[in-house]
């Protein structure tokens, strides 16, 4: 699909790809009250590619949902199948605010892609193509990346080896440090920016600092004054954000 489907970059329109672990991949457009084309010209290039790939299409419906919580609730179904006790979840995300170069998405498709149970690529166009909102910039986590993906990895704890998860945790944290040496060659790459998108107990030198996940040093001098008054005990500790507030 790298090289057979153009990433939409029209501010009218906007695209999400999962892929989950048993290579099921879901491809869902978005299509703004702005966009005057065709759509079912636009999506053509996905099911040649679909094709040329040797890949069944199973549904093929993307132009009859009329509103974003149609086309997802098709996604419900697997989100709910994933179960454990305990289950195990980690999330971390790349993005850029620009449409990627071949060396971003050469790394999504060869290392981050192949270490994740599931992941969701976005493109998010709209407002974010445009840059701001009104006379505000976008706030900051995924809104204001045109590319965005997530590695979404879960599993059932009671079913895996303790030497397996702590496979499984190196080769996560591996795929991060990789992401975050790349931004030396990839300036306008970012890691684990959205705070939501790590771990609390990830290694230090992989957690994002506080002006990345709230937007600047402004911002996040707010929060952590918020966060003091009304838990000066650091009682909600276990959480995405614990490593920039506690």
């Amino acid at each position: 699909m790298k090289d057979s489907v153009m990433l939409p970059s029209l501010p009218s329109t906007s695209m999400e790809i999962v892929a989950t672990s048993d290579f099921t991949v879901i491809c869902t457009l978005v299509f703004y009250d702005s966009f005057d084309g065709d759509p079912e010209t636009f999506v053509a290039s996905l099911r040649q590619a679909a094709m040329e790939c040797d890949a069944p299409i199973v549904a093929d419906a993307v132009t009859s949902h009329k509103s974003w919580f149609d086309a997802t609730s098709s996604l419900w179904g697997m989100i709910d199948g994933m179960k454990g006790n305990p289950l195990v979840r980690m999330d971390h995300c790349i993005g850029t605010e620009g449409i990627p170069g071949d060396e971003v998405l050469d790394f999504l498709l060869n290392r981050w892609l192949g270490s994740s149970r599931g992941t969701a690529i976005r493109t998010l166009g709209g407002a974010a193509s445009e840059g701001s909102n009104g006379d505000r910039p976008l706030p900051t986590g995924n809104a204001k990346c045109s590319f965005f993906a997530d590695m979404i990895l879960m599993y059932d704890a009671s079913s895996v080896e303790a030497g397996d998860k702590s496979r499984i945790l190196a080769e996560v944290h591996g795929v991060i440090a990789d992401a975050k040496e790349m931004r030396h060659r990839c300036p306008g790459l970012m890691v684990d920016f959205s705070g939501t998108h790590c771990q609390s107990d990830d290694p230090p030198a992989l957690l994002p600092d506080g002006d990345e996940v709230f937007g600047g040093r402004e911002n996040y001098h707010l929060v952590k004054v918020a966060k003091k008054k009304h838990d000066p005990s650091n009682r909600f500790r276990y959480h995405p954000f614990a490593h920039c507030l506690g």
